[in-house]
């Protein structure tokens, strides 16, 4: 099967998507319009819980994707192994798709085995017994496995992050993924294995505990309003993990480090912030866990 379809979602300048906007050879316009769009449906699902079904399987995966991107997409809903239609042009199934990277997704004959799993993996009974570490763990293996799985075109990421943030509210947890920029969810796919990376799980325990996310807050509204953030890494400071960079400011719970050669951006509690800052150059290593002084 040829993989040709995978250009035929896309207009003829080679980067803008084929969309129901009118939008035409404007890749910035059309992820603007894409963000603010699918940012809207997403809120509607997170205040309107019963909007659709909680399946948890294909079925569960596809509704949200439709009701994300059906203000954006002709093919909203449909999957990577089902044919679809824009514009009257009928396009076959997309066999692979890869990271940036080079490394392969799942191919789209592999899919139905990769939904089996995946309904073997959830449990939302088992998860309600979780403890907050413990579905944190499991939350990013499920997230792990519906990322190389990409059975999507485009969209991909929001919909895999309200899949499981949907898993989370049924099993009584919670995921915010807020204040996570789009250079981190970014790093985190090109860097992941199969098996789940250290990144995945960090990010994971940082968005399922309220005061990680608290912390967060500020930070990433500061630096909401500089041209490029969304591709900036925000990472919480860990324990034992040290941090070297230049000291950009602080709040009443938290400082923040810039790398100067990265421009990573690091949050560590207030506690750890070191009397020694010399040019703005700081260096530490945490004490403080996410949750805050014991």
């Amino acid at each position: 099967m040829s993989n040709d379809n995978l250009k035929r979602f896309v207009q003829d300048d080679g980067r803008t998507m084929r969309n129901l906007l009118g939008i035409e050879r404007d890749p910035e316009g059309f992820e603007a319009s894409l963000s603010k769009l699918s940012g809207a449906r997403l809120a509607q699902l997170q205040l309107n819980p019963d909007l659709i079904e909680r399946s948890f399987d294909r079925r569960h995966l596809s509704a949200i994707h439709h009701h994300v991107t059906q203000d954006i997409f002709e093919w909203a809903g449909k999957m990577r192994d089902e044919s679809v239609t824009i514009e009257s042009d009928k396009i076959g199934p997309v066999k692979t798709m890869a990271k940036q990277g080079g490394a392969q997704f799942d191919d789209e004959c592999q899919l139905k085995a990769g939904f089996a799993l995946l309904e073997k993996m959830i449990d939302v009974e088992a998860a309600r017994k979780m403890n907050h570490k413990d579905f944190s763990v499991h939350a990013a293996e499920v997230f792990t496995h519906i990322n190389w799985m990409h059975p999507f075109r485009e969209g991909n990421g929001r919909v895999q992050r309200e899949f499981i943030r949907q898993y989370a509210e049924s099993s009584g947890h919670e995921l915010d993924f807020r204040f996570v920029t789009q250079g981190r969810m970014y790093e985190i796919s090109e860097q992941s294995n199969r098996l789940q990376s250290t990144q995945t799980a960090q990010l994971f325990e940082e968005v399922s505990d309220p005061k990680a996310v608290e912390r967060m807050r500020g930070p990433y509204v500061a630096f909401s309003k500089k041209a490029g953030f969304q591709q900036l890494y925000f990472t919480h400071a860990y324990p034992g993990h040290p941090v070297k960079g230049n000291f950009v400011g602080k709040g009443p719970g938290e400082f923040v480090v810039q790398n100067p050669k990265t421009g990573n951006i690091t949050i560590a509690a207030i506690e750890d912030l070191p009397d020694n800052i010399v040019n703005n150059e700081i260096s530490f290593t945490p004490k403080t866990p996410l949750e805050g002084p014991q």
